[in-house]
């Protein structure tokens, strides 16, 4: 396709030695609009000042050519005509000092540039003006060393290069106080040595040995008090082997776990602190296999059941802190498959009815604590297609609201038939408005689900009409900043738990 036409205007140039020829020329993008105007000689080379345009005829580049190559400074543009880049050529081969900028003209790289490829001092900056990271490049290579920092201007890591390999000693530090945090070393790109990794406070939290790119030996982890908090050990190609241990601050054991070929085998075992038993099981080359105990705090058995080639299998059952079952059914393929059976605390049936896959099917029945029927609950492989009545434990019987075929809503009571909850549903699933009550009647809570996820803006309120806390979710977490009040509408505490979730995985 030819992408460009030339319009070719003519004048007369006089130049110190006499005359020459020049044509202004225009070349046009395929759609017409200007792509570019400048001079062009007899020969169709392009000559002096070029200028380059967007689709909407505004600059975006500036510059010199000579005998249709690029010579000396050029200056690159945004739509709202800022400057964004500086650069250098010779010969149309680029060369020399590369700068590119924030909006305002503010620095955002300077470096070298060497036959088009970066050569010599780079520099990246922050839009605060603070330095981002520092170096060399040969050939386009990183070499030597490099330095990054964190957006308040504190090292963040100090690095060795060679021909753009971590070669050598490397260091990061923690953004507040500068401590360190890693110190380690590379051999041609790879982790190679002694690793330490520190607390803030200086103390190790866990050291040990790599080789090529593989943690080898006899690795330690640290609480922040510097006892001991877990060992590890790993053979020459990386694999876990042995018996691992972890344990709390105090030395009772938190965790032993053991490895054959790199795979767990055996007895696993799991503590409460006080060495009070948490999990208990065994693994078969890799996979957990036969009977597996989950215990809760106080002693009694939480769950069990057994395991298949790493997969629940069969029925299991669910007890409170008490010791009285909650739930059993089947599992297959570590789903659940079959029918539950769902208990009160005293243990009368709460719920009873099926699952497909892991997916409620067919029709649930759910009773109050006195065995009177709640509500019945028609379900298509996960999608809640209708109810019937709600019951009280009186025996009160209420709409549950408009529900068919997957959509309309759905309403909950309290047993003095005050409305307890409504929820919209659509194809079988929360999506729209859902509000909830206090047993009085006043408001509780109001919010959207999307899909059965908690999304955008949810309100929670005091009994007297106040709100208590606001804030959106996001993927039925809460994302962004939360605001929580008192009774009498005073802020107290303020979260931003798009921050939290980005320290967490920063420091994880």
């Amino acid at each position: 396709m030819k992408i460009r036409l030339f319009l070719i205007l003519f004048s007369l140039l006089v130049s110190a030695g006499g005359f020459a020829q020049m044509q202004m020329a225009t070349e046009y993008n395929a759609d017409s609009t200007i792509r570019a105007t400048g001079l062009m000689d007899k020969n169709n080379m392009k000559q002096g000042n070029w200028s380059y345009y967007n689709s909407d005829g505004q600059i975006i580049q500036r510059g010199v050519f000579r005998d249709n190559m690029r010579q000396g400074p050029w200056i690159v543009y945004d739509a709202k005509g800022n400057i964004i880049m500086e650069t250098q050529y010779e010969n149309g081969i680029s060369k020399g000092i590369l700068r590119k900028y924030y909006p305002g003209h503010k620095l955002k790289v300077e470096g070298e540039i060497e036959s088009d490829v970066r050569s010599g001092f780079w520099k990246e900056y922050y839009r605060n003006g603070k330095l981002k990271l520092s170096g060399n490049y040969r050939k386009g290579l990183k070499v030597g060393k490099w330095k990054t920092y964190y957006e308040t201007g504190t090292m963040q890591s100090v690095a060795l290069y060679s021909n753009d390999k971590l070669n050598g000693s490397f260091t990061k530090y923690y953004p507040v106080i500068g401590n360190k945090q890693i110190e380690m070393e590379y051999k041609d790109g790879l982790k190679y040595g002694e690793y330490k990794e520190y607390f803030e406070n200086g103390e190790v939290k866990r050291t040990g040995l790599y080789k090529d790119d593989h943690e080898i030996g006899e690795w330690q982890e640290f609480h922040e008090d510097g006892s001991l908090k877990g060992e590890e050990k790993y053979d020459d190609n990386g694999l876990p082997t042995g018996t691992w241990t972890y344990y709390y601050p105090y030395g009772d054991i938190m965790k032993k776990i053991s490895f054959e070929d790199g795979l767990p085998e055996g007895e696993y075992i799991e503590n409460f602190p006080g060495n009070q038993k948490s999990v208990r099981g065994q693994y078969k080359e890799g996979q957990k296999t036969g009977i597996w105990y989950n215990y809760h705090e106080n002693g009694k058995v939480y769950s069990f059941g057994e395991y298949v080639e790493d997969k629940k299998t069969g029925n299991w059952k669910y007890f409170d802190e008490r010791g009285k079952l909650m739930a059993e059914g089947p599992f297959k393929d570590d789903v659940e498959n079959g029918q539950w059976f769902f208990y009160h605390p005293n243990g009368t049936l709460k719920s009873i009815g099926y699952y497909v896959d892991g997916k409620e099917d067919g029709l649930w029945g759910h009773f109050h604590i006195n065995h009177v029927l709640e509500i019945e609950e028609h379900w298509k492989l996960g999608k809640l297609m209708r109810t019937g009545p709600y019951i009280t434990a009186y025996g009160d019987t209420l709409s549950s609201g408009n529900l068919k075929n997957g959509n309309g809503t759905l309403k909950k009571y309290y047993n003095n038939k005050k409305l307890k909850e409504e929820f919209t549903y659509k194809n079988g699933v929360k999506d729209g408005i859902a509000k909830s009550y206090y047993e009085s009647g006043e408001l509780a809570s109001e919010g959207k689900y999307s899909e059965n996820k908690k999304e955008g803006l949810w309100k929670f309120y005091f009994k007297n009409g106040n709100i208590a806390s606001q804030g959106k979710y996001k993927d039925d977490e809460p994302d962004g900043l939360w605001v929580f009040f008192n009774k009498s509408g005073d802020i107290v505490d303020k979260k931003n738990y798009t921050l939290l979730r980005k320290l967490d995985e920063e420091f994880d």
